[in-house]
């Protein structure tokens, strides 16, 4: 598999208890009530309930 990434990038960082999305320059406040969005184009957030604890979440990027 050949393949880069090319900006934006994006991470993740809890901020007061709430997640939120630097994607280059940017920044959201992730929604957690919401599966998927959209933030950037080519980046789509998913976010995955963890195992049996609904309080916990894992939040995925995936770039196209």
């Amino acid at each position: 598999i050949n393949g880069r990434i090319s900006p934006p990038t994006c991470s993740m960082a809890m901020v007061n208890g709430q997640p939120q999305q630097h994607c280059g320059q940017l920044t959201y406040n992730v929604d957690t009530r919401h599966l998927f969005s959209s933030p950037v184009k080519g980046v789509t957030t998913e976010v995955v309930v963890a195992g049996s604890d609904s309080k916990r979440r894992i939040v995925l990027n995936r770039y196209d």
